[in-house]
């Protein structure tokens, strides 16, 4: 969150990364200061928080530097609140980038990734968490199948 981009794109190369997620507030300017210092084939997702609204406008700018959006829950800190925003904000998401779906998804959630999902909305990924975790870091990989298997249904 908030790095320099030579500090990331020394991790990024360090531990062989073939994308990076940028939580904190950069600018276009920064995604592209770190797009050129990046091989061409590592991606960038940018991430926005989203509470009750979003002015999807502030994405155009980011289109050219970044290969996808994650959208999540404005919360305390950037990222890991386990608590999901209100979806249907992003039937007004004028792009077609993709995007990573984020933001306290677990099983219960189960049927409203499924209606997203059948939208013609470019949902590129789920970005599970918390809500799949056995315990910090370590997945209950049983879970994240019945997610996987039911939002390409």
């Amino acid at each position: 969150v908030n790095e320099t981009a030579a500090i990331i794109a020394e991790k990024i190369l360090q531990h062989d990364l073939q994308a990076v997620q940028l939580h904190g507030k950069e600018s276009v300017d920064f995604c592209e200061t770190l797009r050129n210092q990046l091989p061409n084939d590592i991606e960038i997702i940018k991430v926005f928080s989203i509470k009750d609204e979003f002015d999807f406008s502030v994405l155009a700018a980011f289109e050219a530097v970044c290969d996808y959006f994650l959208f999540d829950t404005k919360g305390k800190l950037p990222g890991g609140n386990g608590t999901t925003f209100d979806w249907k904000v992003l039937k007004n998401y004028p792009s077609i980038k993709p995007f990573f779906l984020s933001g306290g998804i677990g099983l219960e959630e189960l049927e409203a990734v499924k209606e997203i999902t059948k939208t013609k909305l470019p949902v590129y990924a789920l970005d599970v968490n918390s809500k799949f975790e056995i315990k910090a870091g370590l997945k209950n990989i049983n879970n994240v199948r019945i997610i996987r298997e039911s939002s390409l249904q």
